[in-house]
């Protein structure tokens, strides 16, 4: 907290984004102090900054002073607040701008702040900030004037594709500007009844209607579908500007949508009865919010997004408390009209799904169907290919959070079947206890026919094939999936239990990973490469070779392994499934920190990914 720039032009941006970086201040002090003159090249992006209190002071969340001007964007400052104890002159509950200083404020989310005198949400005295597609709602000053905004010292701020609404003050409860001061509004959506704007307003192409927020009481302030804030927005004041304040398109129609965050909510059950009624009233950029609760029957199973770039989330994005139950008939969802990573389910159980031999028993994408799921459970669902996923033709799905467990197939791919120039990403996931029957292949997941799929932070555990190849994995034809930072342990086939390598080139790589305590009933318990053609290769990794039993590695491919230890690797407790790793493994901080991918910065439990200047092999970092 009281964070101080110094003037420098830097950026200080948050990894995860606002609802997941929180500086609290705990009542005392406020997150950002800017008094040295910075410029807009000085940024603060991605931060919730609550909590902060000062007496006497300007500014509870933020206060820019002394010409200084940066920019502030994707932030939610809530719950700051400003007391006054002598004297009567500040303000700014959430930001203020003091003496010359023009702050550039987008997308960002200012509410529930206080003060006791000025400016509930904003304070500017002499000051003009741009302040762009920000909601500022529910702020209160308790004995005074602007509960949103005021404006004095002859300032002229303009806010542009903005919302003031649900502010509390004496006077002027969303806007109050003091004589000689203006307020320029543009295309803005602000409460205009008695006493919500004193002062000067120059309005051009605004609304005065209830913008339709969620949920303000559990602080969701995005728009219901329907709002009249939808693509009520001129698109020429957000050049530059790519996403909202949930980091999804910042256009999602024709016309930008006024606040920080894009598009209409469509609410399940209380305005469509069903999740299919909902995704067939949305347009591209819509989200279907799902109450938490069980939902079963026709509509709720067998989902389609036919085509559509939504977001398909629960209400708390906690999966384990909206359950999509599809009570052994039908699967949760089917992807099959190209839609693309814009295209999201999130916060979801997918359970009990059966399609006989069919494929896909909890989600099928096919005929190059690329959604996203993020913070997923697909669960105890069964097919005849994919127990849990199904990729098939050109189907490369994003799995990111989530958990594919104790599925089943009858023929091939317990927790995943990837077919056909598939190649599905797996980031941060647990694949585990998944299985197939009878003498078929891949208990975890099974790739074929030019299929290969990535693996980063996956703990890849527990599966079987019994009389089948690759309890874990099984790569057939030209498949050759990469894996980082993975371990692959406790897998069981009868050929290769942890990996089985089969037919025409089929090399998978392994980086950074952990290949220990498979078994295998006929032939290599941690890799078996079943003809010359394939090649398996292991760089900075953990894996039990032949020298410890020499069943683990067999086959009559290649195995080239550089910079690998063969040792126990320490798991906590891989009885119980914990394979996090011991203080005394020797999986610490060995691994090659450039195989990290782009973006991957947290491990499978959401540390660090690197902890003490190197990475650790396997999905969890060790930190005492």
């Amino acid at each position: 907290k009281d964070l101080d720039f110094g003037g420098r032009a830097i950026t200080v941006k948050s990894v995860g984004g606002a609802d997941k970086c929180i500086i609290d201040c705990e009542n005392s002090g406020r997150g950002f102090y800017f008094h040295s003159g910075e410029t807009s090249s000085a940024t603060v992006e991605g931060f919730t900054i609550k909590n902060g209190f000062l007496s006497n002071q300007n500014g509870g969340g933020i206060h820019c002073d002394n010409g200084s001007s940066p920019t502030i964007k994707n932030c939610i400052i809530k719950n700051c607040k400003v007391e006054i104890v002598f004297l009567p002159g500040y303000g700014g509950g959430g930001i203020a701008c003091t003496n010359s200083s023009n702050a550039i404020i987008i997308n960002c989310l200012i509410i529930k702040n206080q003060s006791r005198d000025y400016g509930g949400g904003i304070y500017c005295s002499s000051s003009n900030p741009i302040i762009t597609n920000c909601t500022i709602a529910n702020n209160t000053v308790t004995d005074r004037y602007g509960g949103g905004i005021y404006c004095t010292g002859n300032c002229s701020p303009t806010a542009n594709n903005s919302i003031f609404w649900g502010n509390t003050a004496s006077s002027g409860n969303q806007i109050y500007v003091v004589s000689g001061s203006s307020l320029a509004l543009r295309n803005c959506d602000y409460a205009d009844g008695f006493s919500d704007v004193v002062g000067t307003v120059v309005a051009s192409n605004c609304i005065t209607s209830d913008p339709q927020f969620v949920d303000t009481a559990i602080d969701n302030f995005h728009l219901k579908k329907g709002s009249q804030c939808i693509e009520w927005g001129n698109n020429s004041y957000i050049s530059g500007v790519t996403t909202d304040l949930d980091n999804r398109a910042r256009i999602s129609g024709t016309k930008v949508d006024l606040g920080c965050y894009e598009g209409g909510w469509l609410l399940v059950p209380s305005a469509y009865g069903t999740i299919q009624a909902a995704i067939d009233a949305a347009v591209d950029g819509d989200v279907v919010t799902v109450t938490d609760g069980s939902y079963t029957g026709t509509g709720n199973k067998d989902l389609d997004f036919k085509g559509k770039k939504i977001w398909v989330r629960s209400a708390s994005l906690n999966p384990s408390a909206c359950i999509i139950d599809c009570e052994n008939s039908g699967r949760g969802f089917y992807f099959h009209t190209s839609e693309t990573a814009e295209s999201i389910v999130e916060g979801f159980t997918i359970q009990n799904g059966d399609v006989g031999t069919g494929n896909g028993g909890g989600v099928y994408c096919y005929n190059g169907s690329s959604p996203t799921f993020n913070n997923c459970i697909i669960s105890s669902n069964k097919a005849g290919y994919g127990g849990g996923v199904c990729c098939y033709i050109n189907s490369n799905p994003i799995f990111n959070n989530c958990i594919i467990s104790y599925n089943t197939a009858v023929h091939y791919g317990g927790g995943a079947y990837c077919r056909d120039s598939s190649s599905p990403a797996f980031n941060n996931c647990v694949i585990s206890t998944n299985r197939v029957s009878g003498s078929y292949h891949g208990g975890g997941v099974y790739c074929e026919n030019f299929s290969s799929p990535t693996f980063n932070n996956c703990n890849i555990s527990d599966n079987s094939a019994y009389n089948g190849y690759g309890g874990s994995v099984r790569c057939y034809n030209k498949s050759s999936p990469s894996f980082i930072n993975c371990t692959i342990s406790k897998n069981t086939a009868s050929y290769g239990g942890g990996v089985a390598c089969y037919y025409n080139s089929s090399n998978p790589t392994f980086k950074n990973c952990i290949i220990w305590g498979n078994t295998a009933t006929t032939s290599g318990h941690q890799i078996y490469t079943y003809d010359a053609g394939c090649t398996v290769t292991l760089s900075y990794c953990d894996y039990a070779d032949n020298s410890l039993d020499p069943n683990n590695i067999a086959g009559y491919g290649t195995v080239n392994a550089d910079n690998c230890i063969n040792s126990d690797p320490q798991f906590v407790d891989p009885t119980n499934k914990n394979y996090r790793l011991k203080s005394t493994s020797p999986c610490i901080d060995i691994g090659n920190n450039s195989y990290i991918p782009s973006g991957i910065t947290t491990d499978l439990d959401g540390k660090p990914r690197i902890y003490n200047g190197k990475v650790d092999l396997g999905p969890y970092e060790y930190q005492p």
